[in-house]
This record gives C-alpha cells, structure tokens and sequence, in this order.
C-alpha cells in the first residue's frame, strides 16, 4: 500500500483521486456516527427578580418579574449580602454568580449598592445585561440621585418613584428587540 501511496505522489494523482484512494468520505462518516453527541436543550432565560441592595443588605428595591409568586426582597438582600461577606472573607473575591438548580444569580457591586439579577434557564447575555442596565442607571441622573438619596434616607424605592426605571428594566430584560452581542 506503501507503494501505491509513492506512485500517486510521483503521478501527480489529482486530490480527489487521492481522497478516494483514502477512503476519506467512509473514515468521516464514520468518526461522525461515533462522535454523534446529543446536544442539551437549552431553554430561554426568563427573568425572575431584579434587586438593587445596599452594601449593608437593605433591598431599596425589588422587581419581580413574576406577579404571580411574591418574594421577601429584605431577606434575598440580607442573605445575599452575609453570603458575598463570606465568600470575600474566605476567597479575597465577591460573590458575582451563583447557580441554585435551574436559576442562577448574577451579582455586581456598584458602591454603594449591589445589582442583583435572577434568572432561570439559559442565557449568553445575560452579564451584558447587568452591565448595561448598572451603565445606564449611572448615566441617567433622576435614576442614580434618587437610588442615592433614597439609600441615604433607608428607603425603598418604587417604579411609580422612578419612572424611566421601569422603562430601562423593560429595554434591558424584557425586550427581545436588544442586541447585547456587541456590548
């Protein structure tokens, strides 16, 4: 066979005569059927809940983006908080993304509060998210002044107190027209 292989090359054999003589196709086929993996399902990320916590634990405000299930926003705060007090305790670094079954957490400091976005299913941009929506409530001032005064005062905050809140919650997570690729 060694033989063969010397009198093609010295032919000048064309590549697809070459491929046939390998058997190329047939080896192909066959490392595919092999390497035949099923791909998980992914599903679609759904949002959850969306927190604004200060540094000391205190929700100043909570957006749950079931209706349907209500959740203690003071106690995710104060939990979320002792637990990135713990991981920073033990591993020098913050707590920025925990996975709990099927939802995960993402969380970002931005002195003096915490960002906190949970969602269930699968999601590539949803870090983008976070950083796009912490971009835009520092560069909108009605939204940053009031998040800082209501933290100076200890405060909940409301969507009826900041209107182009739930407008930027709607753009950044709910609606599917945002492109986050780039970002």
């Amino acid at each position: 066979q060694l033989k063969l292989w010397e009198n093609l090359k010295e032919s000048e054999a064309p590549l697809t005569e070459r491929w046939k003589f390998a058997g190329v196709k047939d080896q192909m086929e066959k490392i595919v059927r092999k390497r035949a993996v099923e791909v998980p399902e992914l599903s679609d990320e759904k949002p959850i809940l969306l927190l604004i916590v200060s540094e000391g634990g205190r929700a100043l405000f909570s957006h749950s983006f079931n209706k349907e299930k209500s959740v203690d926003s003071q106690i995710i705060g104060g939990f979320l908080t002792t637990i990135d007090y713990f991981i920073k305790e033990m591993f020098s670094e913050g707590l920025d993304r925990a996975m709990f079954g099927e939802y995960t957490l993402l969380m970002k400091s931005i002195p003096p509060f915490f960002i906190c976005y949970i969602f269930k299913g699968d999601s590539y941009y949803a870090l983008q998210k976070v950083n796009y929506f912490i971009d835009h409530i520092q560069k909108e001032n009605e939204i940053w002044q009031n998040l800082l005064k209501s933290f100076q005062v200890n405060q909940t905050v409301q969507l009826k107190d900041i209107p182009l809140l739930e407008s930027l919650i709607t753009e950044t997570f709910i609606s599917e027209s945002m492109v986050f690729s780039e970002l």
